[in-house]
C-alpha cells in the first residue's frame, strides 16, 4: 500500500512539475544541455526548474543506461539528483564536478560493486531498497548534514557500518530498518532522529542517550518499550517529540518531557497508558509555551485544563477518542490557533458560549461530530462567524 501510494505521488509530483516546466524559459546554457538529453533519452527523464533553471534530475526506470550523464556537470545551478530503478553499464556515480550538489538520492537499484564519488558541498543522501554487499565508502567520507536509510532487512545490520557521523550530522531517519541494533550516531550536533516502522528495535542503542535531540520521532515499532534516559540532555533543545504505535507497555520520560520547555510540536499515543492512574501526567504539554501543534490520540483525558489560554503560540490541536465533554472557554484567548480538530470517538456534549466571544481575521477551523449540534443555540451562525469555522466530520 505505501509503495503504491509513493508512485501515485510521484506520478502526481512529476505531471505538476513537468506542466510548470513548459510555462518557464530557462536560460541558454541549461535548455542547450536539456535539449542534448531530451534527445538522447527520448524526453523519459524529468526535471524541476528554479527561476530560468534546472535544479533537479530525476532519472525513474530508465532501466540500465551507459552512464551518468556528464552533462549534468555544465548545468548552471543543478542542486539534487534522484535515481530510481536505473543502473549504470560503467558501474561509476561520480558527481564531483557538480559543485552545487545537495542532495542525491537511490531507489531500488543494485549498486554493488559501483565506484560512487560524491562533491563535497553534499549535504543529504537518501538509499531506499538499494542492494549493496559494501556500504558506500563514500557515504562515510562525505560530510553529510542528513542521512535518509529506507526498508533493509536484518541481513543488512552486519553489512551496514557500527558507525556514522560527521561534524556537520544534524538528521538521521531509519524508516523500515529491520536491525535489533541501529548504527551508532557520532556528531556534535542537536540531533534530528526518525525511528519509524522497525519491528525488531526494543530500545534505542546505549550511545543515543547521550544525544541533544531537536527532533525525536519514534513511530510504528512494536516492541519498543524503553525511553530510557533519552531525553536527559534534551531539555533546553527538544522541539518535536512525535511517539505513536509503540509496544502496549512502553513506559514515558514523563519529567524529562515536562523539563523541555521549548517543544513546538507534540504528538502522542496514549493506548498503551492505561495502566497510569493520575490523569495530571497527560497536563505535561502545558509546560511548553512555545507550542504550536499538539495532538493527542487515545489518551484517556476527560478535560483541558483552562490554562491552555496561556500557550500563546498555539496553531493547531487535535485530539482523537477521548473523553472531552467540552472545552475550555479560554482557547478564545489563543492568537494564532488555526484549527481544532476532535476525531474518532469522544464524548463532546457542549461548547461554553465564553469561548466564541472573539474576532479573528483568519477564522479558526472547528472541526468534530456533530458540528452545529454541539455550538450553543444562543449564539448564530453570524456570532459563530466572527472567529470559527465550523465543519462535522
Amino acid at each position: 500500500m505505501t509503495d503504491k501510494l509513493l508512485l501515485i505521488l510521484m506520478i502526481f509530483f512529476v505531471s505538476c512539475s513537468m506542466q510548470g516546466n513548459k510555462e518557464i524559459t530557462l536560460n541558454e546554457n541549461d535548455q542547450k544541455i536539456l535539449n542534448i538529453l531530451n534527445e538522447r533519452y527520448d524526453h523519459k527523464f524529468y526535471y524541476n526548474i528554479t527561476d530560468d533553471y534546472i535544479s533537479n534530475m530525476r532519472f525513474i526506470r530508465l532501466g540500465t543506461i551507459t552512464c551518468l550523464p556528464k552533462e549534468l556537470e555544465e548545468l548552471s545551478h543543478l542542486d539534487s539528483i534522484y535515481i530510481n530503478e536505473t543502473s549504470f553499464d560503467d558501474k561509476i556515480i561520480d558527481t564531483r564536478n557538480i559543485t552545487g550538489l545537495k542532495y542525491i538520492g537511490f531507489n531500488d537499484i543494485d549498486i554493488s560493486g559501483y565506484k560512487i564519488y560524491l562533491n563535497n558541498g553534499l549535504e543529504e543522501v537518501s538509499m531506499n531498497k538499494c542492494v549493496f554487499t559494501e556500504y558506500p565508502e563514500a557515504f562515510l567520507k562525505t560530510n553529510l548534514r542528513k542521512i535518509k536509510i529506507v526498508r533493509y532487512g536484518e541481513g543488512y545490520e552486519q553489512i551496514f557500518p557500527k558507525e556514522i557521523g560527521g561534524s556537520a550530522l544534524e538528521e538521521v531517519i531509519f524508516h523500515y530498518v529491520d536491525f535489533e541494533k541501529l548504527p551508532d550516531i557520532k556528531t556534535p550536533n542537536e540531533l534530528s532522529l526518525s525511528v519509524i516502522r522497525q519491528d525488531n528495535i526494543v530500545q534505542l542503542p546505549e550511545s543515543y542517550l547521550h544525544h541533544k535531540y531537536k527532533m525525536l520521532i519514534i513511530s510504528g515499532c512494536k516492541k519498543f518499550r524503553n525511553f530510557g534516559s533519552l531525553l536527559k540532555n534534551s531539555h533546553n533543545s527538544l522541539k518535536k517529540f512525535r511517539v505513536t504505535e509503540l509496544d502496549n507497555f512502553v513506559t514515558f520520560p514523563f519529567e524529562d518531557l515536562a523539563q523541555c520547555k521549548n517543544i513546538e510540536e507534540f504528538v502522542i499515543d496514549g493506548q498503551y497508558w492505561k495502566y497510569m492512574n493520575k490523569e495530571e501526567a497527560f497536563d505535561v504539554f502545558y509546560n511548553f509555551k512555545h507550542l504550536k501543534t499538539l495532538v493527542y490520540r487515545n489518551v484517556p483525558i476527560s478535560r483541558l485544563l483552562p490554562k491552555i489560554g496561556e500557550l500563546r503560540e498555539l496553531e493547531y490541536i487535535q485530539i482523537r477518542d477521548s473523553d472531552i465533554k467540552t472545552l475550555p472557554k479560554e482557547i478564545k484567548d489563543l492568537p494564532h490557533l488555526e484549527k481544532i480538530i476532535l476525531r474518532g470517538h469522544t464524548s463532546l456534549e457542549y461548547l461554553p458560549v465564553e469561548m466564541f466571544d472573539v474576532d479573528r481575521e483568519k477564522k479558526t477551523i472547528l472541526s468534530f461530530d456533530g458540528g452545529w449540534e454541539n455550538i450553543p443555540h444562543i449564539l448564530s451562525e453570524a456570532d459563530v462567524a466572527r472567529g470559527y469555522e465550523i465543519y462535522e466530520n
